[in-house]
C-alpha cells in the first residue's frame, strides 16, 4: 500500500506533467448555462452563440459564457466578433486558455501584435498544449515570423518541463538495457525507461531466479532531491 508521502509526491509529479490535470471545484451551472451548454456540446455554432449572448448579460461575470460565445463565433469564423467576448473572457478567467482563444481570433483578424500578445500570456500562464498550438490553422499566417518560434519554445517549456531540466536529467546515464552481474555471473536485466516527457524514469527488474521488481524515480523540484518509489 502507497504511504501518503508517496500519494502527494505522484500527484506533484502529475501537475507538473499536466497542470491542469487535477479535477476542479465547479458550482451547479443555471438552466440557461445548461441550454447553452448543450447547444455548445452539439456543436450548433450559432445556436450556441446566441444563447451565450444572451446570458453574458444576465450572468456578465460568467467567464466561462464569455469564452464560449467568443469561441462559438470563431467556429463560424467571426474571428472580429469573437474578440470582444474573448477579451471578456480573458479579464475575468485570466487563464491560459482564454488567453490563447483570444491569441487566435487576433490572428484571424489579422492583427498580429495582439495575437502574440496574447499567445505570450497564455503561455506565461501555464498554457502547455504544444501540439494544438503547432498545428492550429487559425495561426497559420504568424508562423513565418520569428516571434513565433519563441512563444512556441515557451508552451512547450510548460509541456515539457523536464526536456528543459538539467536536473531531471542526472539519471539519464541510467536508462537502457541492462545485464546485472555480481562477480561475473549474470544474475538478472534491468530496463531503464524514461517516461512521461522525461519527468520519470521507470525501472524494470527481473531477476534470473524469477523474480521481478519495479520502481518510480523522479526529480522532487521542492526538495531539489530524487525520489523513488
Amino acid at each position: 500500500m502507497m504511504k501518503m508521502t508517496d500519494v502527494f509526491l505522484l500527484l506533484l509529479l502529475l501537475l507538473l506533467i499536466d497542470p491542469g490535470a487535477l479535477p476542479q471545484t465547479q458550482q451547479q451551472p443555471s438552466a440557461a448555462a445548461q441550454t447553452a451548454n448543450a447547444l455548445w456540446q452539439a456543436q450548433k455554432w450559432e445556436e450556441a452563440a446566441k444563447a451565450y449572448e444572451s446570458l453574458t448579460r444576465s450572468e456578465p461575470n460568467n467567464g466561462q459564457a464569455w469564452f464560449r460565445l467568443g469561441s462559438s463565433l470563431m467556429s463560424l469564423q467571426n474571428f472580429d466578433a469573437a474578440v470582444a467576448p474573448l477579451a471578456k473572457a480573458a479579464e475575468i478567467l485570466q487563464g491560459p486558455q482564454a488567453y490563447y482563444a483570444l491569441g487566435a481570433a487576433y490572428a484571424g483578424t489579422g492583427d498580429k501584435a495582439k495575437s502574440f500578445e496574447s499567445l505570450r500570456r497564455a503561455a506565461e500562464t501555464g498554457f502547455a498544449q504544444f501540439e494544438r498550438m503547432k498545428n492550429d490553422p487559425h495561426l497559420a499566417g504568424l508562423r513565418d515570423d520569428a516571434q513565433f518560434g519563441s512563444v512556441m519554445e515557451a508552451v512547450e517549456r510548460n509541456a515539457r518541463p523536464c526536456k528543459f531540466s538539467p536536473a531531471a536529467k542526472q539519471l539519464d546515464f541510467w536508462v537502457g538495457h541492462w545485464d546485472v552481474q555480481v562477480s561475473g555471473q549474470s544474475v538478472g536485466t534491468n530496463v531503464i525507461e524514461r517516461l512521461e516527457e522525461g519527468c520519470l524514469i521507470m525501472e524494470n527488474w527481473t531477476g534470473r531466479g524469477g523474480s521481478s521488481g519495479r520502481s518510480m524515480n523522479f526529480f522532487n523540484p521542492v526538495t531539489n532531491k530524487w525520489r523513488q518509489t
